[in-house]
């Protein structure tokens, strides 16, 4: 490693001086910090090589799969019924194409997605989010009402996204065998901070899991699908902007996920 050194002058005076006397010279070795500022470039060169490779080849099957849709649409009796299912794959297909388009967007600017929030409006985040659950809706009855008390925020609206399937996802998965799912997501402000909670009557959490279920591979209960890494994520995306995150639960009546977030200035 070739050493690299960091040279900084300061002139000085004596007290009561109005002169100059001399300078003071601190040299730095940050041969170190030159080593891992490289390996960071080159980390973030590899997920760059992998979100565009991840982004074009995904983009390939999905205009494939927007084609055979179109081509059904044209030999399928088109009842009430049929129509509904292929409004529903078309509007998926759209919504994961545009979901790509804004990860590679964000990357393009370089992050700048993450530090200036965008005007959201949680209605139509909400619409999203049903919609990529629909099935698991469906297949439970899961009823989900609103209570937004404010309609649009400037928030990240990626983050918020991502949050809400995952808490949402949750709900429903963690259903009680006693009962339907019914899920409330409320929003409010207070001050300069948005409050968002997602409150649901599932299988609750025992005292003893409360503290590990936002650790890395912590899961609610064993022997659920997933990598247990979804609260994680969610626990990391609402601090990188600033939040914290509280969950109130009683093992066997449900939960209530409360998220704190600044309000970004329009």
């Amino acid at each position: 490693m070739i050493p690299r050194y960091q040279f900084q002058m300061l002139p000085y005076a004596f007290d009561g001086e109005d002169a100059f006397q001399g300078v003071l010279i601190s040299i730095l070795d940050i041969s170190e910090i030159k080593e891992r500022l490289k390996i960071h470039e080159k980390l973030n060169q590899k997920y760059e090589n992998i979100l565009y490779s991840v982004s074009h080849d995904l983009n390939g099957p999905i205009a494939n799969i927007q084609q055979l849709v179109h081509e059904m649409e044209n030999v399928v009796e088109m009842d009430k019924e049929n129509t509904l299912i292929f409004d529903l794959l078309n509007l998926s297909v759209l919504k994961l194409k545009n979901s790509i388009s804004e990860l590679v967007e964000a990357n393009k600017r370089n992050g700048i997605a993450y530090n200036q929030p965008d005007k959201i409006n949680f209605t139509n985040l909400m619409d999203e989010v049903e919609l990529r659950l629909h099935d698991k809706i469906e297949k439970t009855d899961a009823k989900i009402t609103r209570g937004f008390h404010v309609m649009e925020v400037m928030a990240y609206k990626m983050n918020i996204r991502s949050i809400l399937y995952n808490l949402l996802s949750n709900a429903i998965k963690f259903n009680s065998p006693d009962r339907k799912p019914e899920i409330t997501v409320r929003s409010t402000i207070s001050g300069d901070q948005v409050i968002l909670a997602v409150e649901d009557n599932g299988i609750g959490l025992r005292e003893d899991m409360k503290d590990m279920i936002f650790s890395k591979f912590g899961r609610y209960h064993t022997g659920e699908e997933g990598t247990g890494m979804g609260l994680f994520i969610v626990k990391k995306m609402i601090e990188d902007m600033g939040g914290t995150v509280e969950v109130e639960s009683t093992y066997g009546k449900g939960s209530i996920f409360i998220m704190y977030f600044k309000n970004g200035k329009s």
